[in-house]
């Protein structure tokens, strides 16, 4: 099961990293820069939040199965 847990994350951190460096390269791409960055921002929050989300869901399901 661990192991499965720590595939899982690293899948999705490999996932949400690409998806950072691409809008990495769109922001300098945007003619606002304010616009950008806050963009920017806030797809980074949106990663963190999947990220606890996930992380906190694996958890619970190693939990339930260990009480199995």
């Amino acid at each position: 099961m661990k192991t499965q847990i720590k595939h899982e994350l690293r899948l999705y951190i490999e996932k949400s990293c690409q998806e950072l460096q691409i809008l990495k390269k769109k922001c300098f791409l945007f003619p606002n820069p304010t616009y950008s960055i806050f963009y920017f921002y806030n797809r980074i929050n949106i990663h963190y939040n999947n990220f606890i989300k996930t992380f906190n869901y694996i958890k619970l399901k190693n939990t339930q199965q260990n009480k199995i």
